[in-house]
Order: C-alpha cells, then sequence, then structure tokens
C-alpha cells in the first residue's frame, strides 16, 4: 500500500477524522482485493487468486483467511490440504466471517481432516444462515432434502431454499432455484406443480446453471408446465451442453434409442401383442400345411 502524505498549513480540527479517512481507503482497497480474488477465480487464474487473499490476510481481512482456506481446502493453484484449510477457516470464524461458518460446516458434514460430525455441521451451517449467508442456508436444505446427517425433512429443504433464494449470492440462488424447481417436478414435500418447476428452472437458467438447462429442454421436450417444443428442447440441451453439463450433449444411440422406448412404449406393447397375433396365426398355418 503506498501512502501520499500532503503537507498543509491548516490545522486539522479533529485528528480523528484523519484516521477515518485512511480506515476508509484501506478497506476500499481490501474490498478492491476482494472483488479481483473473485474475478481471478471465475477466470480460473489461481495465482493472482491467491495472491489477493494472501494480500488480504496479510492485512487481518477474514475474506482473506476464507479464501485461503477454500483454496486449500480445493486444491485450486496450491497442494490440497485440509488441516491447513481448517486452521485458515477457524481464524476467519474468530474473526466472525459467515463463510467461514459454512465452510467449516462443509467439513464436518463430510469428515475432511476432522471426524465427521453431523450436529457441528448443523451448528455451523445455521450460524452462518443466522448471519444471512447463502451457503449456510442451502447447505442446511442440501441436508434436509437428502437425508444426510437428518431426518429428512422436505418442509425444512423448502424453506431453506427459498432463503437462500432471497440472498444476493447468484451462484448459490441458481443452485436452490434449479433444486426447489426438483421439488415441484417430482413431488418433494409439495403438490406436483410442472408449471413451477418450469419457472424455477427458468431463473436457475437464465443465471447460468448448467443443471437447469437440462431439465427446462426436459419439460420443453415432454410438454410438461409448457407446450410441447422440441426446437426449445434441443436450444436448451445444447446451453446445457455448452455450460458443462455432458449428459445433455448429443445422445449416443443407445441414449436414443431408450428415449424412443419410453417416449413410444405403448405403441411398442400394441405392436409387440400384434406380432405375439400373427406368430400364432403363422404357426398355426404352418401346422396345418405340415398335417396335409
Amino acid at each position: 500500500m503506498v501512502w501520499y502524505f500532503v503537507h498543509s498549513k491548516i490545522k486539522l480540527a479533529d485528528p480523528l477524522a484523519s484516521t477515518g479517512s485512511i480506515e476508509t481507503t484501506a478497506k476500499k482497497e481490501a474490498d478492491q482485493d476482494y472483488s479481483k480474488a473473485k474475478e481471478a477465480y471465475k477466470d480460473k487464474d489461481y495465482k493472482k487468486e491467491f495472491e489477493y487473499y494472501k494480500k488480504l490476510a496479510d492485512m487481518g481481512d477474514a475474506r482473506g483467511y476464507n479464501g485461503l482456506g477454500a483454496m486449500y481446502s480445493n486444491g485450486d493453484g496450491v497442494g490440497q490440504d485440509q488441516e491447513i484449510a481448517f486452521q485458515y477457516f477457524q481464524k476467519a470464524i474468530d474473526m466472525g466471517n459467515a463463510k467461514a461458518y459454512a465452510n467449516l460446516g462443509n467439513m464436518y458434514e463430510n469428515g475432511d481432516y476432522v471426524r465427521q460430525n453431523y450436529s457441528k455441521a448443523l451448528e455451523y451451517y445455521h450460524k452462518a444462515a443466522d448471519m444471512g449467508e447463502a451457503w449456510g442456508y442451502f447447505n442446511l436444505a442440501l441436508m434436509y432434502d437428502t437425508g444426510h446427517g437428518v431426518p429428512k425433512n422436505y418442509q425444512k429443504a423448502l424453506e431453506y431454499y427459498q432463503n437462500a433464494t432471497d440472498t444476493k449470492d447468484d451462484s448459490v440462488r441458481s443452485l436452490a432455484y434449479n433444486n426447489l424447481g426438483v421439488m415441484y417436478e417430482y413431488e418433494k414435500g409439495v403438490t406436483k406443480d410442472y408449471s413451477q418447476a418450469f419457472q424455477y428452472y427458468k431463473k436457475a437458467t437464465e443465471m447460468g446453471n448448467a443443471t437447469a438447462s437440462n431439465n427446462l429442454a426436459n419439460l420443453y421436450k415432454y410438454g410438461r408446465g409448457t407446450v410441447k417444443d422440441e426446437k426449445m428442447a434441443r436450444e436448451y440441451y445444447e446451453k446445457a451442453c455448452d455450460m458443462g453439463y455432458k449428459k445433455a450433449c448429443k445422445p449416443t444411440l443407445w441414449k436414443q434409442i431408450t428415449d424412443f422406448l419410453s417416449e413410444n412404449w405403448k405403441i411398442l406393447i400394441v405392436f409387440i401383442v400384434l406380432i405375439g397375433y400373427f406368430v400364432e396365426w403363422f404357426s398355426g398355418k404352418l401346422n396345418t400345411a405340415i398335417k396335409k
């Protein structure tokens, strides 16, 4: 950080005012570094990401500690080391960082470095959620949705997914919207409602969620919650594929066959029955000819 001192004959009326100005400048710089770190992550420039988070950590900024913890936990640009990740998350938590609570909760849920402890995971997720952290809400929803470490409770899952959509973190909001769509499509704690599922998938897709784009394509393909539209289905399958959802890419011959059979099973049954009648009739004729 570069400091510029301006000499002046004017006396400061309040010495604390200059301190406040310095603090404001430092905060602005820290905020900028945090934004740059997140951009570097999106660009997969892990070297730059590490530099910005390290700079923040050296300044005593909890976001830096949490960011470094996430990098070591995921092995992004550094050797994966859950012990170091845990230590960084703990430092961030000591400073009241909400994201660090969610990340440490994740370590306890999955047993990364620490002994698996669902109660601890819930505790940390709740603390994160109480501070308005999107990942806190989403991870709580996921635990109740899947019954991972807790009894399944779709009502709680629905509530926490909804809370996650009300946050400002679009990456988490898109995941929550997609999962809400799944709940309405597959009648998980709610009345089956394809139209509602369609709306949630559409919102998630607009936020760049590949899975939601694939799910939206399925609804267009089968005319659920919307008018059946093969062209729109193909468009959303292509979007999902472009965003990295491999299952949405051009289907294999086997996939095309299984899709055809699943869509035309009634016709197939009629065809099999007719084949049976024909075989029976032909066998009868053949036996008659042999006897003659």
